[in-house]
């Protein structure tokens, strides 16, 4: 999560959004208290609970999921599993797909 509130912060002014899903029963309390622990800033969360979300692209193997969306939220790419957020390799990616 640290290094998805990086990216947020990174790229913010070049289009890309980052956004966290929370589907953590307790709701929005727990999704606070997690961002505070870790003070997290720049990274919106959307609360799911249900797996509402998720579920509509069908696609769960495990947590995390990350999605790739183009400016029209088109999934254009996802990641199942951890990722390395901070890497020169994620950042080339994303540059690509935000120059399209």
């Amino acid at each position: 999560m640290p290094q998805l509130d990086r990216l947020q912060a990174r790229y913010a002014g070049r289009g890309l959004r980052v956004v966290a899903v929370s589907e953590d029963e307790g709701g929005a309390d727990v999704a606070a208290a997690f961002y505070r622990q870790r003070e997290i800033r720049n990274l919106p969360v959307y609360v799911d609970p249900d797996g509402a979300a998720i579920k509509e692209y069908g696609w769960i193997h495990g947590l995390p999921l990350t999605f790739l969306t183009d400016r029209k939220t088109r999934v254009i790419g996802y990641m199942d599993g951890p990722a390395d957020w901070d890497s020169p390799a994620a950042y080339r990616l994303i540059d690509a797909a935000l120059s399209k």
